[in-house]
């Protein structure tokens, strides 16, 4: 009887998580990134150049609220192409239909896990991963914000699944296109060509064919835009980079963060050499991740969890709703832990995962500046305390489930 009332309980607890989304959508159709990703579409739509060209007129014609800054857009022009398809249509029904896209793209990444953990987990054990996506503050907040990342992380997923699949082409060419549309996902190329390669010669002809892909979609969507796209939004980046910030859960920010902490009050330009040295540490945080890639016997799943939970780590931006990547490591994470649930793993898991969904602990710091940092990075932790999760279980067995 106690099971299926805490089944029922959890249940409920997936369904209000939907209302939550579902309340909070109306009110974003106007605002956030979904009113520079529709501006910048449009003008592309006309023919004028998004990155050179001022978004006000096109948010004053379309009722947007204007933000406290010149809106500047900040996504390469595969992106903005990509979305001029949702741009062709009415600002509101084009809000509806991005939001309907994120939605399936969340859809295809649990229904890309289930099918990818093969009964691993049970019914019950479904319904609490499920239950714990739809709850966490990355899915509410990437509604929220309407980011794209969903699609991004089906993209990337679906690309592991074609690699287990014995189709390493096709997998290449969906962590390309990924990649072209925001740039971190780049970061696991060249383990998908690695790993999908049986000799030198496979693998460089497959790095080939993403650089030519690469190419193509450069010249296709106009060089002028790119150079205008690394000119243009290079500011606004550098000082959203810098922060800090506490939604902003990478290692150059958390560095940052804690040269803020010894400076006291600096303004953001005094910390460019701290958000260096993090930038550094988050490249070697990648490399290190690679390195133990390399090292141990292959376990394909363990490898692309672990990479992926170190791209967002070592990216120089990793915000909050680029969390919802932790969606298929920490399901895979509940499957291993669920194998050999010793007390020790199964409580230091659940710590983790809290963490990682602890968007709002900064509260915790009862006012005190340095402790709202230090309590604002929780999913900072949580994403570092999942990475030497998958770096031990790669150290500890010679095979894991996903070969």
């Amino acid at each position: 009887m106690l099971p299926r009332l805490l089944d029922a309980a959890v249940a409920l607890v997936a369904v209000l998580a939907l209302v939550r989304i579902a309340m909070v959508l109306p009110s974003r159709a106007t605002r956030n990134d979904f009113a520079a990703y529709y501006a910048s579409s449009r003008l592309a739509l006309e023919g004028k150049d998004p990155y050179t060209t001022s978004l006000l007129p096109v948010y004053r014609s379309c009722g947007f609220a204007l933000p406290s800054s010149a809106p500047t857009p900040t996504n390469p022009p595969p992106l903005i192409w990509l979305f001029s398809l949702v741009a062709l249509l009415a600002p509101r029904p084009a809000f509806w239909t991005a939001a309907a896209v994120q939605a399936a793209g969340l859809a295809a990444i649990l229904w890309l896990t289930r099918r990818l953990l093969r009964g691993r987990l049970g019914a019950r054990g479904w319904l609490y991963v499920c239950t714990g996506v739809l709850a966490s503050e990355a899915v509410f907040w990437h509604f929220c914000l309407s980011q794209v990342q969903l699609v991004l992380a089906a993209m990337m997923l679906a690309g592991y699944a074609l690699l287990q699949k014995g189709r390493p082409n096709a997998a290449c060419v969906a962590v390309t296109a990924a990649g072209l549309l925001k740039f971190f996902p780049f970061v696991l190329l060249p383990w998908f060509i690695w790993r999908g390669g049986q000799n030198a010669r496979t693998r460089s002809l497959r790095a080939a064919l993403s650089l030519a892909a690469i190419v193509v979609v450069v010249l296709a969507t106009g060089p002028g835009w790119w150079l205008d796209f690394f000119r243009a939004p290079a500011k606004a980046l550098l000082d959203w980079a810098i922060g800090p910030t506490y939604f902003n859960f990478c290692v150059s920010s958390f560095v940052t963060a804690l040269g803020s902490l010894v400076h006291r009050s600096a303004p953001p330009g005094a910390l460019l050499n701290w958000w260096r040295v993090g930038c550094a540490a988050g490249g070697l945080l990648i490399a290190l991740c690679y390195l133990a890639c390399r090292r141990a016997r292959p376990d394909l799943e363990a490898e692309f969890c672990l990479l992926s939970l170190a791209m967002l780590a070592g990216s120089p931006m990793g915000w909050g709703y680029y969390f919802v990547f932790l969606i298929f490591p920490a399901a895979v994470a509940v499957a291993r832990v669920g194998r050999r649930p010793a007390r020790p793993r199964v409580l230091g898991l659940a710590g983790v995962l809290l963490l990682a969904n602890g968007f709002n602990l900064q509260w915790l710091g009862c006012g005190i500046h340095d402790l709202e940092i230090l309590f604002g990075y929780a999913p900072f932790y949580g994403l570092m305390g999942l990475i030497l999760f998958f770096a031990g279980e790669l150290a500890r067995a010679p095979g894991g489930a996903g070969n």
